[in-house]
């Protein structure tokens, strides 16, 4: 694995993944997607499938802050796990953070 793709699946699990758990009721998808350490490609892009139907599951309850922040973010850790540049999947996870801020600040308080 290359250091770039270490370097934007760190920020995923750092950044990303606690968005995603926080506005799905801590839907697995993403932590397995991200876990994932078969040698077959296969499961790699099953993973990524249940990853991708569950993010058009919240994407598709509306364009409410927290459905953006979970959706936009599980958008990020695709193009990680698919390879793409660290500042491309940095780009599209801080679109995923400024809507999670912003969902926070709609959030009843408990």
């Amino acid at each position: 694995m290359t250091q770039d793709r270490e370097a934007a699946l760190a920020y995923c699990r750092a950044v990303l993944l606690p968005i995603w758990e926080r506005w799905t009721d801590g839907n697995p998808a993403m932590q397995r997607a991200l876990d994932c350490a078969s040698a077959d490609p296969l499961t790699h892009e099953a993973y990524r499938n249940r990853l991708f139907a569950a993010q058009q599951g919240f994407a598709g309850r509306g364009e409410t802050p927290d459905n953006l922040a979970a959706s936009i973010a599980a958008q990020a850790v695709q193009f990680a796990l698919l390879g793409y540049p660290p500042a491309m999947v940095e780009q599209v996870g801080a679109r995923a953070e400024e809507a999670h801020e912003i969902a926070l600040r709609q959030a009843p308080r408990l």
